[in-house]
């Protein structure tokens, strides 16, 4: 668990990210419920949310911000494992698996995330089908993703890796429409960590998409100059 400031937030129902949450299908009773026993967290950026191999005390949903699920690999490096945005949920593996943490989760910006404790979020699911439905169907894609990734990483190259990288961080977080910056500053390290790759390899294929004219580089701002090619270089 965060250290961070928590405060007592009400009316699931009116967060900005209701629509596209995994509670959305609640009846009022349930929301009620799921308003009593939550708690909205406050995490800075680069503060953890919870830790790998740590013991799942409770189900979180992101309400504002960012936050990346890292792994650590059997070489000692970390792995992005997964990118989240508002109205994504974490920890829900660990919950439904009755296991530890498998990755650390943490905030790419100043992130509030809402809390609901292990057990009462237990009782909450036992007497509501379409959500544990939907938690079932979370789990399928994730692993369907998952194995999707681990193909990938054998058998693509760098730049095959970091274009797949650019277009899912595209269809994460967006990009805005007059600069066609993407919505999210990221470093080349997580770049290179989302990809499976160094930090040098990285930095290099980002060059060659940018020598390419698909991308510009701005800092930590990349700005998708072309698309349409950027999809074709993750054919290959």
């Amino acid at each position: 668990m965060p250290k961070g400031p928590s405060s007592h937030c009400s009316n699931c129902s009116a967060c900005p990210q209701f629509d596209v949450s995994m509670f959305n299908s609640l009846d009022a009773q349930s929301l009620g419920q799921l308003d009593d026993i939550k708690k909205v967290l406050h995490v800075k950026k680069g503060h953890h949310v919870f830790k790998e191999g740590a013991m799942p005390k409770g189900l979180f949903c992101i309400r504002s911000g960012k936050v990346k699920l890292v792994q650590l690999g059997a070489d000692g490096k970390d792995q992005i494992v997964q990118m989240l945005k508002s109205g994504d949920v974490l920890g829900h593996r660990a919950i439904f698996g009755n296991d530890v943490h498998s990755s650390t989760a943490e905030a790419m910006e100043d992130t509030k995330i809402c809390y609901f404790p292990r057990n009462l979020f237990y009782e909450l699911v036992e007497h509501n089908g379409k959500l544990i439905l939907k938690f079932a169907n979370l789990l399928a894609c994730e692993l369907k993703e998952a194995e999707r990734k681990i193909t990938t990483t054998a058998q693509q190259s760098v730049l095959v890796r970091i274009s797949e990288s650019l277009i899912l961080l595209i269809e994460k977080y967006g990009e805005d429409d007059i600069s066609h910056a993407l919505k999210i500053q990221i470093s080349r390290e997580d770049m290179a960590n989302m990809a499976g790759t160094t930090r040098e390899s990285a930095t290099r294929s980002l060059s060659k998409l940018k020598g390419l004219g698909i991308i510009e580089l701005s800092g930590k701002n990349i700005l998708i100059l072309d698309e349409r090619r950027l999809m074709a270089m993750t054919m290959g």
